[in-house]
């Protein structure tokens, strides 16, 4: 019969493999969910980076392309051979940096600048802007006629403010450089061509980035942009997708994606969260359902329990004698199978199982003398040999009523085979000798073989009317006498071992010397 407490523990055991088993499955599902979920956004990023990148190279080209356009008109081919003195032609390049600044909205000035005289001409969108301070304009166009050049333009305190100033070289018609045709860009106006929080990056400085920028630029994040693109992590919510830019102009450039993923984060969060709740709901129908089955099995045992006790009840009102005989024969049982247990050949079958059923069957041996006429069964003296062949019957008739229980119900219970076996077999002996079968040895079932020793201990420990009663050194010698003969010679070493135990046992219980 299973224990209560060990059902308990498998029950829990199962619920717990079930709960980690759920826990991890349900991980792994949002882990996966949210792994796909930061694919896609991450892959919102790049693509909004390949974009930009696409957009500001196109725009930079486009920007190169109306400086030489400007920088080859008629106008201002004059206006260099006239050594920019000519206020003819001045007024007519004027008029032309007024139209381009009109029709082109990006644009916020144009300005030529002499080589020697500094600012010769500025046309401004705004009259209130100040003109572009643009240094060392001499050695970054030396070395590149004919290219482009940009620069950041500075305010006070060396803060550099997000513009972009790009000039191409100004060459008379003798190939000879005499100044720079400069245009300033207005970078609004690029942000909102590009997707995303978008930052670029020339020679080290930011040259445009946005106007909420808290990250002070990317210079810091100079040292960390290896290869041609890539991705910096800068926290749990924070990346930086990046790759190199090809600008007119520009040594080096680089187009970077600053991504902040909260709300992926918080997703995620609210994912597990909700992923919890769902589990613990259907955790709790679970244990709901397990702790309901439980107390079925529970009320089952009891039951079972039950149907035991009323049956040692019918043999004990039988005769009054075999009650304190039985309870006896219980502990002596489970006491000897307890020592037994230690011999490494039983080691396997006499688990805590084993001992449990042993004593929940142990007092049903007798069951069957519920049978026997009260003639024999209560008689004061001895038995004829007709009447011990009578009483003899109590095995068979004990054993029929568990195989009727296991034929008419397909009761296959370990307890119930135990029950029946003890009923059946317990006065056999070990050489042979006993009935009902005459079996030897281990043909005779463990549990039979440790009852029998049990059982005869103690009806030569108990007075009856026919006999006195033994001492437990009497019973002892008796005992051993009858070692490989009536008793198995392995159940008499533990029935030893247990010796004291034993004793004490009896002699506190009624019934015993």
């Amino acid at each position: 019969m299973e224990n209560p407490i060990r059902q308990e523990k498998m029950l829990l055991s199962l619920i717990l493999a079930f709960v980690l088993f759920s826990g991890a499955a349900i991980y792994a599902g949002v882990r996966q969910i949210y792994d796909k979920e930061s694919r896609y956004s991450h892959g919102i990023a790049n693509a909004n980076l390949a974009s930009g990148k696409t957009l500001v190279e196109a725009f930079f080209s486009d920007v190169k392309a109306h400086l030489q356009f400007i920088a080859a008109a008629s106008p201002m081919g004059k206006y260099i051979d006239s050594d920019f003195r000519s206020v003819e032609y001045e007024e007519a390049v004027r008029r032309m940096f007024e139209n381009y600044i009109m029709n082109f909205g990006h644009i916020l000035r144009i300005f030529v600048i002499d080589d020697a005289a500094g600012i010769l001409l500025v046309v401004n969108r705004h009259n209130d802007r100040n003109v572009p301070l643009f240094s060392n304009f001499r050695s970054a166009l030396a070395g590149s006629l004919g290219a482009m050049v940009l620069d950041v333009e500075e305010e006070g305190n060396g803060v550099k403010a997000p513009s972009i100033v790009a000039a191409v070289p100004l060459l008379d018609r003798h190939e000879r450089l005499r100044g720079a045709l400069g245009m300033e860009i207005d970078p609004e106006f690029l942000f909102r061509l590009l997707p995303g929080r978008i930052y670029i990056q020339v020679a080290g400085h930011s040259i445009l980035k946005p106007a909420d920028d808290s990250m002070g630029g990317l210079e810091w994040m100079g040292s960390r942009f290896q290869g041609e693109a890539g991705v910096v992590k800068i926290s749990d919510t924070e990346t930086v997708h990046y790759t190199r830019l090809d600008i007119p102009g520009a040594k080096s450039g680089i187009i970077a994606n600053y991504h902040h993923h909260e709300l992926l984060m918080l997703a995620w969060k609210r994912l597990i969260v909700a992923a919890l709740l769902l589990f613990f709901l259907f955790f709790g129908l679970i244990a709901g359902i397990g702790y309901s089955v439980h107390l079925k099995i529970r009320e089952k045992i009891l039951a079972q329990k039950a149907m035991i006790y009323s049956l040692i009840r019918l043999t004990d009102r039988r005769d009054q004698e075999t009650g304190g005989h039985l309870e006896r024969t219980r502990r002596y049982s489970v006491a000897i199978a307890r020592h037994l247990r230690k011999n490494r050949r039983y080691r396997k079958i006499i688990t805590g199982r084993f001992m449990e059923e042993l004593y929940d069957a142990a007092p049903l041996h007798d069951i069957g003398k519920v049978a026997i006429r009260d003639a024999i069964l209560l008689k004061k003296g001895g038995l004829s040999d007709e009447e011990f062949e009578e009483m003899k019957d109590h095995v068979r008739i004990g054993a029929q009523i568990f195989d009727d229980i296991i034929h008419k119900f397909q009761v296959h219970h370990p307890l119930i085979l135990m029950c029946r076996s003890i009923c059946r077999y317990h006065h056999e002996k070990y050489n042979g000798s006993g009935y009902p079968e005459g079996l030897q040895g281990g043909e005779i079932p463990l549990e039979a073989r440790i009852f029998a020793l049990a059982d005869v201990y103690d009806a030569l420990r108990s007075e009856r009317p026919y006999k006195p009663a033994m001492s437990h050194e009497q019973a002892m010698a008796a005992v051993m006498n009858e070692k490989g003969a009536h008793f198995d010679p392995a159940v008499v070493d533990a029935f030893v071992a247990g010796e004291k135990e034993i004793k004490d046992d009896c002699r506190h219980r009624d019934g015993c010397a």
